[in-house]
């Protein structure tokens, strides 16, 4: 079931909202990997990821709710970095993620996609299916790439 979305550029405002979606969506896979969800220490990591990211961040938004965000960039001459595609469960399986990323590849159509996805993360199904393959991998996460 494909849904309507659109992509809204991140506002101050929605810092409680990325913080509280990344809980929901990654917690489960940072305690598999790291250990306890601490939340100052994810509030740090959130700040970090903001002053580097947050001209790129884009908020999912469904029928009026944020649904999610996710963020990309441009690496390099020959590299796009699809950041995160975070969408909350119940907005799942609705092809949000598909289009994203359909549209990453349509608009960087010169450069290879890279991304990297928690190992235990499903998504990565989705991936493989629009023709990433893994190049990589860290103890927590597969790298992979959408060859040009």
């Amino acid at each position: 079931m494909k849904t309507n979305f659109e992509l809204i550029p991140y506002k101050d405002s929605d810092y409680e909202f990325i913080f509280s979606t990344k809980k929901i969506c990654y917690k489960k896979y940072v305690e598999e990997n790291y250990g306890e969800w601490v939340d100052k220490t994810q509030y740090e990591m959130l700040d970090k990821f903001l002053a580097e990211t947050k001209d790129k961040i884009k908020i999912i938004v469904v029928n009026g709710n944020r649904a999610g965000f996710t963020n990309g960039q441009i690496i390099d001459y020959n590299n796009y970095e699809q950041g995160n595609i975070c969408i909350l469960p119940q907005y799942q399986n609705r092809g949000i993620g598909t289009l994203i990323l359909k549209d990453a590849i349509k608009k960087n159509k010169n450069k290879n996609i890279i991304l990297q996805v928690f190992k235990q993360n499903r998504a990565q199904e989705l991936y493989k299916r629009l023709g990433f393959e893994i190049f990589g991998e860290t103890k927590s996460h597969y790298k992979m790439i959408f060859k040009r």
